[in-house]
């Protein structure tokens, strides 16, 4: 597709305020402002753009600018809601925009007003630049997804979508990185595990059996499974927590039931049926195990030709080298490997991990456009290719 050379391309910095000012927190979503106003922009400039719903109200965006090449199509990617405000006083308004001490202050500039805003310019550019030139090499897609807070409902729903999401040989998300490049993260494997006794009146504990009891030793022994579990050269070990428990309905009462929700961060190597099956080895003789949600670690070999040419692109723009790193969260990324199967995934955006889902959440104001201009570099070198 050929596309003319006066596409609108708003200050990344202005366009930041405008996202950080639409109210997408999540729940309960609201995210179709935001796709609409980011839709319209990458419309204009000759993207083929649609708005699949997983939920009513609740859209992604997936923008195309199609080439004869769609099997080697770059797809930069991002999430269009946030967590909520929460209920502590903000010292700014959540929902300012403000710009103050050289960051730009609300919900989501950090996680990921800001990346949404750079990796939306940065396509526009890449399509006022093939306007100009006659066409693209290679495909451009871009998905912004709803949902993604609360367990990355969006991007599920696309991946049913395969005629929408077509082919793509890389991906690069535009989470916050502090503007570092990163090849990969860890994975998550959520689970929950339910112990079940017998009720009994408080002062005759000998007449019941008390789940909590079975919970708690199954917590204990969880403590060190992956010890001794072979880490990742970048990425460290993987992790297992405990981090909440349940049980009981009244303090007189000897509980029949205990609950508990166990996050694990896995590597690569690891899957969450293998964390599920070693979770029962070591305690599902006291209690029940089931996976809530599980998502695969995404790592990409720094020799790929998308790892090296997204390096020289920062490390051009910042600089600074960036060698081999990687997030111990996890993103949409995870899907869209799967989505995507053999594709390379990077990721690149502005604001500081630390500072996501925190109160008077901030970026830096001059990550915007060196992260727009990174990830301009990064399209427009592997689509000439």
């Amino acid at each position: 597709m050929t596309v003319t050379p006066d596409v609108v391309i708003p200050d990344p910095m202005d366009l930041a305020r405008d996202l950080v000012r639409i109210d997408t927190a999540n729940p309960p979503g609201r995210e179709e402002p935001a796709a609409r106003l980011l839709g319209g922009l990458l419309a204009g400039a000759g993207f083929s753009v649609a708005y699949p719903a997983f939920a009513p109200g609740r859209p992604s965006l997936v923008a195309e600018l199609a080439s004869p090449d769609m099997t080697g199509c770059l797809c930069l990617s991002g999430h269009l809601d946030t967590v909520p405000v929460g209920e502590a006083a903000w010292q700014r308004p959540p929902l300012s925009g403000e710009i103050a001490d050289g960051r730009l202050w609300g919900r989501g500039a950090a996680d990921m007003k800001a990346g949404l805003a750079a990796l939306t310019v940065a396509a526009l550019r890449v399509a006022q630049a093939h306007g100009r030139t006659g066409g693209l090499a290679r495909g451009l897609r871009v998905v912004l997804s709803a949902g993604e807070e609360t367990g990355l409902d969006g991007v599920k729903f696309l991946r049913t979508q395969p005629q929408l999401m077509g082919q793509a040989a890389a991906v690069l998300v535009a989470e916050p990185t502090d503007c570092r490049l990163l090849l990969g993260h860890k994975g998550v494997a959520w689970l929950a595990a339910e112990a079940h006794g017998k009720a009994a009146h408080g002062s005759m504990p000998e007449k019941g059996v008390n789940a909590l009891y079975a919970a708690a030793e199954a917590a204990l022994l969880l403590r060190g499974a992956f010890d001794g579990l072979p880490g990742h050269p970048v990425m460290g070990r993987p992790t297992l927590s405990v981090n909440r428990m349940t049980a009981g309905s009244k303090l007189n009462i000897i509980p029949d039931h205990a609950r508990l929700e166990i996050d694990c961060r896995t590597v690569p190597g690891m899957s969450g049926e293998g964390v599920l099956d070693l979770a029962t080895r070591l305690a599902g003789h006291l209690v029940h195990f089931t996976a809530l949600d599980t998502h695969a670690p995404v790592w990409t070999d720094p020799s790929h030709p998308f790892a090296r040419l997204a390096a020289d692109a920062a490390r051009q723009a910042t600089g600074a080298a960036h060698p081999p790193a990687a997030a111990s969260y996890f993103t949409d990324g995870s899907v869209l490997a799967q989505i995507y199967p053999g594709a390379a995934v990077a990721f690149f955006g502005p604001g500081e991990p630390g500072a996501c889902h925190t109160l008077d959440e901030s970026c830096p104001v001059a990550q915007i456009p060196l992260a727009a201009e990174v990830i301009a570099r990064t399209a427009e070198a592997w689509l000439r290719a």
